[in-house]
């Protein structure tokens, strides 16, 4: 998310999620067995590569079917979208420390700070720093035209909303497996790629909307969408597909005024997921939300200033309690970040295929939707999983879009979801890795770190 959480995004939806969460309508089944579309004939790559495919493409024409086995076995997908951290800054020291098929920074990698002198990349002293600048301009000038050198200088001085590092240095912080250790366990088990990109040079507001919509229908800034517009939600609907939010406050996809005309009846609590799982209900598509309007240390969605610690454990016990669960043998669950946070990473963000016509409401002059943004950790936790596997095939938020597409015979719902690549590089459905769900240590919080996040960020 931005630099302040938008007040108008509690104060006026609040109360209508309240209204939306009393009424539950348990979810149905009936439509798990519609069959995976996807292609046999020739492999549609390269077609996707030069953004050959409009709205409404079938994934039956877009999507090469696995090389064995079938996405039939897949009732369940799930989607925990956490916020604010770049690959680099979490899994750049995947290599020697379980995972060295990926591509990382530089031990030396450095950004100009404002002084003219180089800032190095460096470990970061506790598990929480001050927010970023990350909105679309100062998110650009990251990019500075595929240099990636302008992390620090977009986060100095007044672009410090917290106030204890004017210098901009926290942009060039990084943690590693000691503060991480679960994501790393993760990261060295099941799958995960090093080219995986949010979909906007910007903020959390249209990153997660491209998730929804594949689009973010112009907007740029943590602005709530105020159209009512196709959405993922409302092909669900439409097609009978069962699907449901958990949050922790409210459901992130208010953002969008259309989430709030389709989802009566479609949210539920963390303690809903639970015993959903555990009774074998889950429905078609969920999404896992942490908290969302808190804003201290120990906010779980892990958006600096909060103690990633807390966040860690968030998703360790929604991991858990899906492996613990009889739905975990048909589930599959993507856990990732809306977008970096204004955090180095060292890959350019490549060309991408536009989703409509629609330009961006503000600051066109700096760039379009013609390219993803800055890579972000994704890990693919599934008994269809890979093991300890690292794609390499350019992946967005849309991906996982299409992945839902493809498995339930969804159209497009724009040109960018109709082009992406559905992610199935990363599972073997004929010969399932983990039907037996490795054994994941829980991570510790370490209290002395929280309190002294607290101290500087509030509860």
């Amino acid at each position: 998310m931005g630099m302040t959480r938008p007040l108008a995004f509690a104060v006026f939806l609040s109360p209508l999620v309240a209204a939306c969460g009393l009424l539950t309508i348990e979810p149905t089944n009936d439509a798990v067995d519609t069959p995976p579309a996807c292609s046999s004939a020739a492999d549609p790559a390269p077609a996707r590569g030069a953004c050959a495919f409009p709205a409404g493409a079938s994934s039956a024409d877009t999507i090469a079917c696995p090389a064995s086995g079938s996405l039939s076995a897949v009732r369940h997908i799930i989607i925990l979208m956490q916020e604010n951290h770049s690959f680099d800054q979490y899994l750049g020291h995947l290599p020697g420390h379980g995972q060295d098929d990926v591509d990382v920074a530089d031990p030396l990698a450095t950004n100009p700070g404002s002084d003219g002198n180089p800032v190095a990349w460096h470990h970061l002293g506790l598990p929480c720093a001050d927010d970023t600048d990350h909105e679309w301009l100062a998110a650009h000038d990251d990019y500075d035209n595929g240099r990636n050198d302008g992390f620090v200088l977009a986060n100095t001085g007044a672009n410090d909303p917290q106030g204890n590092d004017p210098s901009g240095f926290r942009a060039m912080g990084y943690f590693d497996d000691r503060d991480i250790p679960f994501y790393y366990q993760l990261a060295s088990t099941f799958a995960t790629s090093d080219r995986y990109f949010c979909d906007v040079i910007g903020p959390t507001f249209p990153n997660r909307l491209y998730l929804y919509a594949g689009t973010s229908f112009g907007l740029v800034s943590d602005d709530i969408d105020t159209g009512y517009h196709d959405t993922i939600f409302h092909v669900l609907n439409d097609r009978n597909l069962s699907w449901k939010v958990y949050r922790s406050d409210v459901p992130v996809a208010d953002i969008t005024i259309s989430f709030l005309v389709d989802s009566f009846g479609k949210i539920g609590s963390i303690d809903d997921f639970v015993s959903d799982a555990q009774s074998d209900t889950l429905p078609d598509v969920a999404f896992i939300d942490p908290t969302f309007l808190e804003t201290g240390a120990g906010a779980s969605d892990e958006h600096p200033p909060a103690d990633i610690q807390v966040g860690q454990q968030f998703v360790y016990n929604q991991v858990a309690t899906l492996m613990s669960s009889p739905a975990w043998a048909s589930s599959v669950m993507f856990v990732t970040y809306d977008e970096n946070g204004g955090l180095f990473d060292h890959v350019p963000p490549p060309p991408a295929c536009p989703p409509d016509d629609t330009p961006p409401a503000q600051n066109p002059e700096v760039g379009g939707f013609d390219r993803l943004g800055f890579r972000v950790p994704l890990f693919v936790v599934s008994p269809f999983a890979r093991a300890h596997y690292v794609s390499h095939a350019v992946h967005s938020h849309a991906s996982i879009l299409r992945f839902i597409e493809t498995r339930f015979a969804l159209p497009a719902l724009t040109a960018r979801d109709a082009n992406a690549d559905a992610m199935l590089d990363m599972f073997d459905f004929a010969d399932p890795p983990f039907l037996v769900p490795p054994v994941l240590t829980a991570p510790a919080i370490d209290s002395g770190s929280l309190t002294a996040c607290q101290s500087l960020y509030g509860q």
